[in-house]
C-alpha cells in the first residue's frame, strides 16, 4: 500500500507539473510566428510532449547508468530502484495529462491513434501496479521516449512551416528512423521476447496480459515506421504535407 501511495504521489506531481508547464508556455507565448491560429493548441501540446520525452530519456539513461544490467531477464522481474519507480510515476503523470489535454484541446477524430496508445500505456501501468513487479520493464519501455524526442521535433518543424527538403528536417528524419528501430521497436521487441520466456515460468493472467500488450505495441511500431519511411523519404521532397 505504501508503494501504491508513492506511485500515485509521483504521478500526481507530474500531472500538475505538466499542467503548469503548458500554462507557462502559453503565458510566455513560446510559439513560432508561422503557426496557424487553429494549430496553436497542438503546438502547446507538442511542447509539453517534447519536454516529457527529453526528461524521460535523461531519467532512463540515469537508471541504466546506475544499474547497467537493468534489461537482463532476471533483473526485469525485480521492482527496481526508487529512481525506477519515480520515472514510472513521472511518465504516468504525463500520459494522464496528455490524454485529458488531447480530449479537451485537440480534435479527437485526428488524435484517435494517440488516445489509443495512451489507453494501452495505462493498461500496461495497471499490470505493473497490480503485480508490484516488472518496474524495470517500465524503464526499458520508456527508452522509446528517446525516439519520441525526434518525433515531436518533426511535428514542431511541420507546424513551423519547415519544408521536408530542408537540411534540418532531413537530418531529423534520418535520426528519427534510426532511433525508432533502436529504442522504440528494439525495446518493445526485447520485452516481448522476455514475456515469451517468462510465460513458461509464470503462467498467470498478468504475464499473459503484458505479453499481449507488447505484441500490440510492436505492431503499432512497425506500422508507424513504414508510415514515416513513406512520408519522409518516398514522397516528393517539394511536398510540405506531413502525415
Amino acid at each position: 500500500m505504501e508503494d501504491l501511495f508513492i506511485h500515485v504521489k509521483y504521478s500526481g506531481v507530474s500531472f500538475a507539473a505538466f499542467v503548469m508547464l503548458k500554462y507557462w508556455v502559453k503565458r510566455k507565448g513560446l510559439i513560432a510566428k508561422s503557426v496557424r491560429q487553429e494549430r496553436t493548441a497542438l503546438w502547446y501540446n507538442l511542447v509539453c510532449s517534447l519536454a516529457h520525452s527529453v526528461a524521460c530519456s535523461i531519467l532512463c539513461t540515469l537508471c541504466f547508468y546506475l544499474n547497467p544490467k537493468l534489461a537482463h531477464p532476471f533483473q526485469l522481474q525485480h521492482r527496481g530502484m526508487p529512481l525506477n519507480r519515480f520515472t514510472s510515476g513521472f511518465s504516468l503523470g504525463y500520459f494522464l495529462f496528455d490524454f485529458f489535454d488531447t480530449l479537451i484541446s485537440l480534435s479527437v477524430a485526428n488524435s484517435w491513434a494517440v488516445l489509443l496508445h495512451h489507453v494501452v500505456v495505462f493498461a500496461g501501468f495497471g499490470v505493473y501496479a497490480i503485480s508490484w513487479m516488472y518496474y524495470n520493464q517500465v524503464i526499458v519501455a520508456a527508452l522509446s521516449e528517446v525516439n519520441s524526442v525526434f518525433l515531436h521535433v518533426r511535428q514542431l518543424l511541420h507546424l513551423s512551416g519547415i519544408c521536408r527538403s530542408s537540411r534540418i528536417y532531413r537530418v531529423n528524419s534520418v535520426i528519427n528512423l534510426i532511433t525508432h528501430l533502436l529504442f522504440r521497436f528494439g525495446s518493445f521487441a526485447w520485452l516481448t521476447i522476455f514475456f515469451l520466456i517468462d510465460i513458461d515460468v509464470m503462467k498467470d493472467k498478468m504475464t499473459m496480459t503484458a505479453l499481449l500488450l507488447n505484441i500490440f505495441i510492436n505492431i503499432l511500431n512497425v506500422v508507424l515506421f513504414f508510415q514515416l519511411l513513406r512520408t519522409d523519404f518516398l514522397k516528393p521532397l517539394n511536398s510540405r504535407k506531413i502525415e
